[in-house]
C-alpha cells in the first residue's frame, strides 16, 4: 500500500470507521479517533499519521487495514457482525 493521497468513500458507526480510496485503487479502513472526517475529504496517509487535508488538521486517527476494495467492505462487514469495534 502506497502513502499518499486518499478520499474518503464510506463512514461507519456514527462516523468512528472510514473506508478511503486512492487513486491506484489501493484502499485503507480508518478509525476516525475523534477526527472530523466526512465523505469526500482529502487526506493524506503518511504510515503513523493522517493528515485531513480538507481541513488542514493532522489528525490522531489510526489504520486499521491497508487492502484492496472488496477487504475494505468486508472488514467493516465482520465489525457489524460481531457487533463490536476492533481495538488495536
Amino acid at each position: 500500500i502506497k502513502v499518499g493521497l486518499y478520499t474518503i468513500r464510506y463512514g461507519y458507526r456514527n462516523n468512528s470507521f472510514f473506508i478511503a480510496s486512492n487513486t491506484a485503487g489501493q484502499f485503507i479502513v480508518i478509525d476516525a479517533l475523534g477526527a472530523d472526517f466526512q465523505i469526500g475529504h482529502q487526506i493524506a496517509y503518511e504510515g503513523s499519521k493522517i493528515i485531513n487535508e480538507t481541513l488542514n488538521d493532522e489528525t490522531e486517527a489510526k489504520v486499521h487495514l491497508e487492502s484492496n476494495e472488496k477487504e475494505a467492505y468486508e472488514y467493516l462487514r465482520t465489525m457489524i457482525r460481531i457487533g463490536k469495534h476492533f481495538i488495536n
